[in-house]
C-alpha cells in the first residue's frame, strides 16, 4: 500500500477547515477532497489519489483532466489561492466547479455564441 505524508482523516480536517459548509453529503465533497488531498502530498497522480481517497480513477481521471486545461494543476505545480492568507471557501468551490466541468470556457464561448 502507497505511503502518504498525510492521512485521509487530516485531507478531511483541512477540507472542514477551508470550507466547513462543504460536508461529506454536500455534491461537491468528493472534489473537494481529492483536490486537497493533492495539494497536502498525495500529488496529481491519479493512482496515487485513488490509493488514498478510494474513488475511482475514471471519476479522478475526468476531473484532473479538468484542472489541467484550465490550467489550475500544471506541470506538476498547484495554481490555486485557496490555502493561501485571506483566501478560502470560495476560491476553492471555484476551483472544484472547474474540475466538475461546471466552468468550461469552450462550452460557455458556445453559448455565448448561440445567443450572440
Amino acid at each position: 500500500m502507497a505511503q502518504f505524508s498525510v492521512t485521509l482523516e487530516q485531507v478531511k480536517a483541512e477540507l472542514a477547515r477551508i470550507d466547513p459548509s462543504l460536508g461529506e453529503d454536500h455534491k461537491y465533497y468528493k472534489s473537494g477532497l481529492f483536490m486537497v488531498a493533492a495539494v497536502l502530498g498525495a500529488g496529481q497522480s491519479d493512482v496515487a489519489l485513488h490509493k488514498l481517497t478510494g474513488f475511482s480513477r475514471g471519476w479522478l481521471i475526468r476531473r484532473i483532466k479538468n484542472l489541467r486545461k484550465a490550467g489550475i494543476w500544471r506541470d506538476g505545480q498547484f495554481f490555486h489561492r485557496w490555502d493561501d492568507e485571506g483566501f478560502g471557501a470560495v476560491e476553492l468551490r471555484l476551483d472544484i466547479k472547474t474540475a466538475e466541468g461546471e466552468l468550461d470556457e469552450d462550452r460557455d464561448a458556445g453559448v455565448r455564441r448561440a445567443a450572440g
